[in-house]
């Protein structure tokens, strides 16, 4: 394992990786996200799909690279119904197995909530996690989320 991991916002060039790496995390870990494999691997698009496509940098979603291979992403999901376009949301966070333990997640969730806090608009950046993911909740909790 290269302990250069780079860091950067996903492209449309990017989205073959990001689905093998979202289905992965879907496969490896079913209970901990809100879609199943089942699902997901039958769509035609995922989710961050149109985001890479336009290139967007209100929703979008950062990845870290082990040379050139995506290892790890974090996905932020910007509101834009009008009454709550100061919020947004962390979605498909996710860090491969053997390189878990790194400070890969934490350096993924610190660049993503910075990207997402340039955005002047953004107060509030909300986030799902199931309740018995202590890793993710012990993740969260020292970034400054609360309950």
């Amino acid at each position: 394992m290269n302990t250069d991991i780079t860091y950067r916002l996903l492209t449309n060039n990017d989205k073959a990786q990001y689905r093998i790496l979202r289905l992965e995390c879907l496969q490896q870990y079913p209970d901990n996200f809100g879609v199943l494999y089942q699902e997901e691997i039958a769509a035609p698009t995922l989710k961050f799909d149109t985001y890479l496509e336009r290139n967007t940098t209100d929703s979008f979603l950062y990845g870290a690279f082990d040379n050139d291979t995506l290892i790890g992403m974090c996905g932020f999901i910007h509101e834009t119904r009008i009454k709550k376009q100061h919020r947004g949301t962390i979605s498909n966070m996710y860090v491969r197995k053997e390189y878990k333990g790194n400070g890969i997640g934490t350096t993924l969730l610190r660049q993503t909530i910075q990207h997402a806090f340039s955005n002047e608009s953004i107060e509030i950046i909300e986030l799902g996690v199931v309740h018995d993911n202590n890793n993710a909740i012990e993740l969260y909790k020292r970034l400054g989320f609360t309950q």
